[in-house]
């Protein structure tokens, strides 16, 4: 490194403002940064020691194109230590959620498992191998899974026997991660097993009596975590796709209840995740939202008070199907904008997202009048 390169990047060092210390130890520091100079939001800075960096894999990193994979926004030299600078990903570990929850339901962590490995398989594509692919390196929010902290990640070496250095989560890592052989993408292919054998069981893969609780897994589910853990990786699935794939195949299709759920989690964790300012603010639209409803809700247990009148009867009905619209027009869709939950997670396509929510409500309304009209003049003379 120059003198030129090396003011360079003191200066692009420079360039950004630590808000928060994430992680520290002797292998590295990662920092919660922002840019003094430009908008780019938060952004992790993460200082790895010169001995342990990998460029070259940083590097082939930076060309992948995945929301399920950080982006990689800058990579340079300082004298002692090899720093990367990447998009901070907002939501709450795996590790996170198994402490609350204990373990996870077969969808629930079958829909993570298939976006870590969306993520390893766009690495790969890239000669990538994470090779730390743990609870507390994927995170969760209402867009899915991510896989961050490329960390311990290299680039897979054609004719190498073993990898130069022996890393990795003891009952997480790949057999070969400690000198047995070199890494290649069936060593993330056994980490993903491990991770779903954890997501299912709540039992480490480290724990003794993590194979006694994976017997508690509905088997086709079982079997996949098996064949992806084999010690032998010539025995595992080839790759991360094929791994999704049978993933897939071994749970059930959601039904259309299980979706609703689904959704409702996401709109939960979501809410859990967003600033105390958006949190408040959600929680407003909420109340207006419900204030509005109960309004007409009490006009319609006064109209049904005496259903002998179908022009009362069609009235009230009205009345409920338009408190139901206002409460989601004034509550629960502007509760999702503020918390940025599905479907208003891209900002630029929000308030066409919402205008065209609010326009369904107003036809389903309108709709519902006249269904409700016709039936009542028809209602009326056969009395």
């Amino acid at each position: 490194m120059d003198d030129a390169e090396l003011e360079r990047a003191l200066d692009l060092d420079d360039s950004f403002e630590v808000r928060q210390v994430l992680a520290q130890s002797d292998s590295g520091r990662t920092e919660l940064v922002v840019s003094k100079d430009e908008n780019y939001g938060l952004l992790v800075r993460k200082y790895i020691a010169r001995e342990l960096a990998n460029p070259d894999a940083w590097s082939a990193a930076s060309k992948v194109s995945c929301p399920q994979v950080p982006r990689v926004f800058a990579t340079y030299w300082l004298p002692d230590r090899f720093v990367v600078i990447y998009d901070y990903v907002e939501g709450v570990s795996v590790r996170e959620l198994m402490r609350e929850k204990g373990r996870l339901g077969l969808q629930e962590a079958a829909s993570i498992a298939a976006d870590v490995c969306l993520a390893a398989s766009e690495l790969h594509r890239q000669g990538v191998v994470h090779r730390d692919i743990t609870p507390g390196n994927v995170i969760v929010n209402n867009r899915g899974a991510h896989l961050i902290d490329l960390g311990i990640a290299r680039r897979y070496e054609q004719g190498a026997r073993h990898d130069t250095t022996h890393l990795g989560t003891f009952g997480f890592a790949a057999p070969e991660q400690f000198g047995f052989a070199q890494t290649d993408a069936r060593s993330d292919v056994y980490s993903i097993g491990s991770l779903l054998g954890f997501m299912l069981t709540g039992v480490a893969p480290s724990d003794p009596g993590f194979d006694a609780a994976l017997e508690g897994v509905p088997e086709a589910l079982r079997k996949v975590v098996e064949k992806a853990r084999s010690f032998e990786p010539s025995a595992r699935y080839a790759g991360a796709t094929e791994l999704a794939e049978k993933i897939q195949s071994a749970v059930p299709v959601s039904s259309m209840l299980e979706e609703r759920g689904r959704s409702a989690r996401l709109a939960r964790l979501a809410f859990r995740t967003a600033s105390g300012s958006r949190r408040v603010a959600a929680i407003a639209f909420l109340v207006l939202g419900s204030a509005l409803a109960l309004v007409f809700l009490a006009a319609f247990i006064s109209l049904m008070r005496n259903p002998m009148e179908g022009t009362n009867l069609a009235a009230a009905i009205l009345e409920l199907a338009i408190g139901a619209a206002l409460f989601d027009v004034c509550g629960l869709q502007p509760f999702l904008v503020m918390v940025r939950a599905q479907p208003y997670v891209e900002v630029s396509a929000r308030l066409k997202t919402y205008l065209h929510r609010c326009l369904t409500d107003v036809l389903l309304v309108i709709g519902f009048f006249i269904v409700i009209t016709v039936v009542a003049m028809i209602l009326i003379p056969s009395r």
